[in-house]
């Protein structure tokens, strides 16, 4: 089984061996590329004080001035100088010491014997620049290295000058940085292992922050954001991140509530068909009995016009209650089958009064409206279906004389509409009996005086379908049905 490897761990790893390997390149290069560089930089100052030199020369004809020139050349660069007259001679009053001549061959040459304090030496350097010869002893030995040089001077004192400047500095700030270099390593490398570890920290501690977000979210934890709020990617992730989940929470609760419909929907459509099983056969078993008895003629069935018209009766009641179950089916329709368009609620209360007008008129209702002008945005159809069964079931239990209230108005909520009518007391117990199907409270067999039962079913299934919140109220008057649009 493989071991998980921590962000933490890696990335501290990775910066820690950045940091060694710089620190080593670092000084790997300091001491093998520093001799070159501080011989490049020593021949390149010392031609350069050379020529100035042998133009100080060539422009003095006084001894004095001449090796007082010698000698402040020799102190600055610290290097020994010979110079020659035409004889190819060492002039000893313009020459620094500690430089031994010997006799050059046939030939009119001379040679200069560098004292190294050692017959060791690694690597002869030599080149010209300038008509200007150049030698220097080079390498990686502790002898003793120099640079030499010689120039024409063409003065009446000096014919020529050799200078020989030496390079054990170098080789002496070389030994120092080799017995330094453990000391470096470890006071670089120990402080770098710590800004490592702190970069590995802060650089992870957004990353693991963002997956414990991800880990609640994945479980649908209320409330669960990653709250990081920085001004690059991993900001601007966590962003995205919350916005994905809040944007998922909705689909999710929405979906919920999808589903919560659908059953409940489903579980409407199946007690409306069991209670409209019930409440068709009753009036067919009726009509089958009679329909049998004038058949065989038999007892009171021979009066065959007088039970006529009970069927005639029945098949009215039949019709009604078919009729009432479409128009309870219709109000089960899906949500994208809705036709939203701009409403007045107070034209279609007009139109349900309309309706009932002779129901309302023989019972003698005394009818108080006080309806504002309103529009909402809705399916018209499904709202008039509501508020036509409302007003029909106030007509049809209104007490014979008694007072109907229709009101639309604005309120500190909004605007409401309220039918109040003046009926017998409703327990409150019945309240939520009344939206049940086939639930009426009158129990005449005239379904023309007592209604189907499915009026305020309808109303309630079409007020959901329309998420119109409503409710009814029990009053001192009797019934009160309130709307909010």
């Amino acid at each position: 089984m493989s071991r998980k490897r921590s962000i933490v761990g890696t990335t501290f790893l990775f910066a820690s061996l950045l940091i060694v390997l710089a620190v080593s390149l670092t000084l790997a290069a300091l001491y093998f590329a520093m001799p070159k560089y501080y011989l490049y930089k020593k021949n390149q100052a010392l031609q350069t004080n050379l020529n100035v030199l042998v133009d100080d020369l060539r422009g003095t004809e006084n001894a004095e001035e001449s090796a007082a020139l010698i000698a402040a050349f020799s102190e600055a660069n610290n290097a020994e100088i010979t110079a020659l007259n035409r004889e190819n001679k060492p002039i000893p009053t313009l020459s620094t010491p500690y430089v031994a001549l010997e006799d050059a061959e046939a030939g009119g040459g001379f040679s200069i014997t560098v004292d190294s304090g050692s017959d060791y030496q690694d690597s002869v350097y030599s080149t010209t620049v300038e008509g200007v010869a150049f030698q220097g002893g080079g390498g990686g030995g502790f002898a003793t290295q120099t640079i030499m040089l010689s120039v024409p001077v063409g003065s009446k004192l000096v014919e020529s000058i050799s200078v020989s400047s030496t390079l054990q500095p170098i080789n002496e700030a070389k030994s120092v940085i080799l017995s330094l270099i453990p000391y470096l390593l470890l006071g670089n490398i120990l402080p770098g292992l710590g800004l490592a570890f702190f970069y590995a920290k802060r650089f992870t501690s957004p990353i693991l922050h963002l997956s414990e977000a991800a880990v609640r979210m994945e479980r649908m934890e209320p409330g669960a954001v990653s709250g990081l709020r920085t001004q690059d990617e991993l900001g601007q992730l966590s962003r995205n991140l919350d916005a994905l989940y809040a944007s998922l929470g909705e689909n999710i609760h929405s979906l919920n509530d999808e589903m919560a419909k659908v059953s409940r929907m489903e579980r409407a459509k199946t007690q409306l068909m069991q209670s409209a099983s019930h409440e068709l056969k009753t009036p067919i078993a009726a009509l089958n009995g009679i329909v049998e008895g004038m058949l065989d003629n038999v007892g009171v069935y021979r009066d065959r016009d007088t039970y006529l018209k009970e069927c005639k009766g029945l098949i009215n009641r039949l019709a009604l209650l078919v009729g009432e179950i479409l128009t309870a089916s219709r109000s089960d329709i899906e949500a994208d089958a809705l036709s939203f368009t701009q409403v007045n609620p107070a034209e279609l209360l007009e139109q349900a009064l309309a309706a009932n007008a002779l129901l309302l008129k023989s019972r003698g209702v005394i009818i108080t409206k006080r309806l504002g002008n309103h529009t909402l945005f809705t399916d018209e159809a499904i709202l008039h279906r509501a508020l036509s069964n409302l007003i029909s079931n106030a007509a049809r239990y209104t007490l014979p004389g008694g007072e109907l209230y229709l009101t639309l108005a604005e309120e500190d909520s909004g605007w409401a509409l309220s039918i109040e009518n003046q009926c017998e007391p409703i327990p409150p117990e019945e309240l939520e009996k009344l939206t049940e199907p086939f639930y009426t409270r009158s129990y005449s067999r005239d379904k023309t005086i007592s209604g189907t039962g499915l009026g305020l079913y309808i109303v309630r299934r079409s007020l959901e379908q329309l998420a119109i919140p409503w409710g009814m109220e029990a009053t001192a008057l009797g019934l009160k049905v309130r709307l909010k649009l």
